[in-house]
């Protein structure tokens, strides 16, 4: 007799789940890098109280989804991805949607054992340099981008990437300590691409 609980009809936020991804850990499954998912989930779920999707880079290459019916795409996890999937988010930038990129190794490998390279480096607007050495805090500047205040400071477990801006409208949305980029924000057509160089979802295993 209990009443069932009221579910949002609509979504505007949509979790990429990389399938191809997930089959390049030991087990295939959930576990080790894939433990983002869980992350994403419980940032925006329950800390954050906002209603969203799972959508499957499978159902985006097999026209399943709809990218555009969400403001903005979260990627937790994407370092091995298919090419149409990137062609789906430079079309959804375009048109004004918001991707969040927290994995800073997002779109490396392509399926075919190529590295993306510069067609990645044009939606993300920076490019991967050396891995940082260690853990380090990253600090929102006076950008006015994001609804954060001044000095606002996010953390990562892990150290990252040191990231090079390829395009002078590439903001810096949060600096590491030594002042080069932590997070930037690409303008991409009417749409926006935020990029972490170190990743606040990653979860260190025992």
């Amino acid at each position: 007799s209990m009443r069932l609980p009221r579910m949002p009809k609509t979504a505007d936020t949509a979790i990429l789940f990389s399938s191809i991804s997930t089959v390049t850990t030991q087990w295939g499954g959930l576990g080790y890098d894939n433990d983002r998912h869980y992350s994403a989930y419980a940032t925006l779920g329950p800390c954050l109280g906002n209603w969203f999707h799972f959508v499957s880079d499978r159902q985006i290459i097999r026209d399943e989804r709809d990218l555009n019916d969400y403001k903005t795409v979260v990627v937790p996890w994407a370092t091995y991805e298919y090419p149409g999937v990137l062609d789906a988010f430079k079309a959804y930038a375009r048109a004004g949607g918001t991707l969040v990129f927290t994995d800073p190794e997002a779109f490396t490998w392509n399926i075919n054992g190529e590295k993306f390279g510069a067609a990645w480096e044009k939606l993300a607007g920076v490019r991967r340099l050396a891995p940082r050495t260690a853990p380090a805090p990253m600090t929102v500047q006076p950008s006015g981008d994001l609804e954060l205040p001044e000095g606002f400071t996010l953390s990562a477990l892990v150290p990252g990437f040191e990231v090079e801006k390829l395009d002078d409208n590439v903001m810096t949305v949060a600096a590491f300590p030594d002042g080069k980029p932590a997070i930037t924000m690409h303008p991409y057509g009417r749409g926006k691409v935020y990029c972490f160089a170190a990743d606040p979802l990653y979860a260190l295993s025992e």
